[in-house]
């Protein structure tokens, strides 16, 4: 989780959800990010086809890094609406 919670950085918030599978309908809980700034947001479903055909090089790169971003620094993410900012 700690690289993950590097590569989303501070504009997402890591929450813990429950999901039902589509193979069984089980329902487990699993965290997802959710991105902060709503307003940055396209107006537009995210299309998987799209992102592997035009997107996916870019960001699957291992040299790959955010302008802002110290890859030597530990990530700073929020978990949880209202918990408190840590360091990971």
């Amino acid at each position: 989780m700690a690289k993950l919670d590097f590569f989303e950085g501070s504009e997402y918030e890591r929450r813990t959800v429950r999901v039902r599978l589509l193979d069984g309908g089980a329902e487990v809980e699993t965290q997802v990010y959710v991105f902060k700034q709503s307003m940055d947001l396209e107006d537009r479903e995210w299309d998987f086809d799209e992102f592997r055909r035009d997107k996916l090089k870019l960001w699957a790169r291992e040299d790959y890094v955010f302008a802002d971003c110290d890859p030597e620094q530990p990530a700073t993410v929020a978990r949880e609406a209202g918990d408190e900012v840590k360091q990971i």
